[in-house]
């Protein structure tokens, strides 16, 4: 519309020059020094007007020229950052494919020409982790560092994951703490040392880490505490540790906690050790708070100092839990320690009766090889092995006697 509006304008000054023209061509005379041109003015504006034509076709060629190199240098550009664009959407629909070797080979082919490089040398990063490729990876990441340095987080935060995947937790544990001292409250950072602590067993940096994973919201307050009783049961459960170190792990678990689990593997510990007033104390209070058949069976195991005061106690605890098995075992024990024989053998059976397990009937076996009944002692024993590891094994024994351990020693 515009190109036909210009030409119409054209067309029209044509017409009027010319009807002015033929009334009146006009004259013109240019004198300069000894020169001098004499024209009709429709010829001299003719002239001025195909001159200004061809000086404009003129510039605009030059200009057109000059602006060739800089037009192919950026027509160039756009063929790379298409072929770059078509690398990285077949590289990122591969790596969705699981076809990592693929993958790989897309995202690194046209990747300094990307858009966004860095995106595709953290791909070729992940595809090189999945085939092993540990040097390459590396590598890929290093460039996607240098590609994009603002991008340190996301760059350490591939380069942390994948260290983790391939057990290479000495690497992950710097590249987390470098990132955490960069973001120290970045919840993908600290989850991330989360795991790798787990991962080392390392439970005390654990729980150093729990507040602020609590500040963070990293987790929900439940994982949190599932987490923090893990770690204290992983920090009791170490072997060979002396009393002083397991009171000084106790005296960490929060009081809310110290009860089910912890409270049980803490007193089995004391009693590895030989703490046993210690172990009393505590299964007497955790008894009296909340009833737990496996502390009243761990109190059975107690060597009190006053066996008669320790079966006081248990007895106290038969008005409302008579037929519980493992309180009538801890009585029958308490009893065996305190040479109440008679009573020992009827708890002892009033357990079996309630619930038989191997390790009643192997009590009981020892009492009685005591109490001088041998048969009805290897009677028990036989019992006991059919309930600890099934009535076929024993009766492959073909029902032979089994002998009587030495009970003296064995029961001290």
């Amino acid at each position: 519309m515009k190109f036909l509006l210009i030409a119409l304008l054209v067309l029209v000054g044509v017409v009027g020059l010319a009807l002015l023209v033929q009334e009146d061509s006009g004259y013109v005379l240019l004198s300069w020094g000894e020169w001098t041109v004499e024209s009709s003015l429709s010829l001299l504006l003719i002239v001025i007007t195909l001159t200004f034509v061809a000086l404009h076709l003129l510039v605009r060629l030059l200009v057109n020229g000059w602006r060739i190199p800089g037009r192919m240098a950026h027509w160039r550009r756009e063929q790379r950052l298409r072929k770059a664009r078509r690398s990285t959407q077949r590289g990122l629909l591969a790596l969705a494919e699981c076809d990592w070797k693929r993958g790989e080979r897309y995202l690194i082919r046209n990747g300094a020409d990307s858009e966004i490089p860095l995106i595709n040398y953290l791909g070729a990063a992940r595809a090189a982790q999945k085939q092993g490729a540990d040097e390459r990876r590396d590598r890929y990441l290093a460039q996607a560092h240098q590609s994009m340095p603002e991008a340190e987080l996301a760059v350490g935060f591939t380069q942390a994951e994948v260290q983790l995947s391939h057990g290479q937790t000495e690497h992950a544990l710097a590249t987390l703490m470098h990132l955490r001292s960069i973001a120290p409250k970045h919840g993908y950072v600290l989850n991330l040392l989360r795991r790798l602590y787990e991962q080392l067993g390392s439970w005390k940096d654990l729980l150093e880490l729990l507040p602020e994973l609590r500040r963070q919201k990293v987790l929900e307050p439940e994982a949190i505490d599932t987490l923090e009783r893990k770690a204290h049961a992983k920090l009791l459960r170490r072997p060979g540790q002396s009393a002083s170190s397991l009171r000084e792990i106790w005296e960490r678990v929060p009081r809310g906690q110290r009860n089910g689990e912890l409270l049980r593997l803490y007193v089995e510990e004391l009693l590895r050790v030989g703490e046993n007033q210690d172990a009393e104390k505590l299964l007497v209070g955790g008894i009296r708070q909340i009833w737990d058949p496996e502390l009243v069976r761990l109190y059975g195991l107690v060597q009190s100092d006053d066996p008669g005061r320790q079966l006081s106690v248990a007895e106290s605890w038969l008005a409302d839990h008579d037929r519980q098995p493992d309180l009538l075992l801890s009585l029958g024990r308490i009893a065996v320690r305190a040479d109440l024989w008679g009573k020992a053998r009827a708890y002892l059976e009033a357990s079996l009766g309630a619930a038989p397990r191997a390790e009643t009937y192997c009590e009981l076996g020892h009492l009685l090889a005591r109490l001088g009944e041998g048969e009805k002692s290897r009677e028990c024993f036989r019992k006991g092995l059919e309930q600890a590891t099934g009535s076929a094994c024993a009766a492959s024994s073909g029902g032979e006697k089994l002998p009587v351990p030495n009970l003296a020693k064995a029961t001290g």
